[in-house]
């Protein structure tokens, strides 16, 4: 279950589309909004989005982390 790590097997319809959600969202809206510099621009936004999109898409093992 979820605390120990596993998730709900994922739907690949609302995954796709809360990863564009989330690409929309940084790429397009935070620079719009902020003014800022969002994920096209700056390098290490960009590897955090990825990284938080790979991360819900995997199973965790915590045993492995803690070993």
């Amino acid at each position: 279950g979820v605390n120990t790590g596993d998730f709900r097997k994922i739907d690949p319809d609302a995954a796709v589309w809360i990863i564009y959600a989330i690409l929309d969202s940084m790429y397009v809206l935070l620079p719009m909004i902020t003014g800022k510099a969002g994920a096209a621009e700056d390098q290490a936004l960009a590897g955090d989005v990825k990284k938080f999109i790979l991360n819900g898409l995997a199973k965790r093992d915590r045993d492995s982390k803690s070993s």
